[in-house]
């Protein structure tokens, strides 16, 4: 071999080797390339929001997660007996009504017949005056404490007419000055009367032997009015 063949050939053995080592150099510089970027770019995370991990700091309260168990509130059973005794219910008693500044007198009230006349006296006391009375033929079971009760399409309790030919149904007796004193007579009546009423339905009234009743009187005095109810029977 002669000279010039040996350097032409060590020559081009460098120059391999050169060419090897600029390989070996860019491979090296995009495998650095490609971990920098794997760890300048995050990673996505998916799934559902709890999934998220809490805040390592302290300071920040977790934003998922569940409740303190300070929040939370047990439920509420209704079969559960109540955890305090009722407080105990006072009985509703009506107030005793007050006494009328009137007096009132009638005459015989018991076997009477139909169309007998009942004479009612009035006069006032305690220094008051007896402005006017109207009388009904009620009945006797009945309380009468306000202007309701003896009209007879209200109520029930009162006669809407007279029980028996001969009989009153009401009558209405006016004083006058000085209103010391007021007089009348109501004719009572025997007999049944079944009537309706405006919100309580029929009502029957019986009146005669065995069925007492009650002559109720209307009583109207210096600033006001009152009710005396007066039993009455039958012969």
């Amino acid at each position: 071999m002669s000279k010039n063949t040996k350097i032409a050939i060590g020559a081009a053995a460098v120059v391999a080797l050169l060419i090897v080592a600029v390989a070996v150099g860019r491979g090296r510089a995009n495998d650095t390339a490609a971990a920098t970027a794997a760890t300048d770019t995050p990673l996505s995370i998916v799934g559902p929001a709890t999934s998220t991990p809490a805040s390592t700091d302290p300071s920040v309260a977790p934003t998922s997660g569940p409740p303190s168990s300070d929040a939370v509130t047990a439920p509420t059973d209704p079969a559960a007996p109540p955890t305090t005794d009722p407080a105990p219910t006072t009985p509703t008693t009506r107030p005793a009504p007050k006494p009328l500044p009137v007096q009132v007198s009638v005459s015989g009230t018991t076997g009477l017949r139909n169309g007998q006349a009942v004479k009612i006296h009035v006069v006032p006391v305690g220094g008051s005056r007896a402005f006017a009375f109207e009388a009904y033929q009620c009945k006797a079971d009945a309380e009468y404490r306000n202007d309701a009760d003896i009209r007879p399409l209200q109520s029930g309790k009162c006669t809407p007419t007279a029980l028996a030919a001969g009989a009153d149904q009401r009558v209405e007796v006016i004083g006058q000055e000085p209103f010391q004193s007021l007089d009348g007579e109501f004719k009572v009546g025997v007999g049944t009367k079944t009537f309706g009423t405006i919100s309580n339905g029929p009502s029957t009234i019986t009146c005669g032997p065995g069925n007492p009743c009650a002559l109720v009187l209307k009583l109207q005095y210096p600033d006001g009015f009152g009710f005396q109810s007066i039993p009455i029977s039958f012969g």
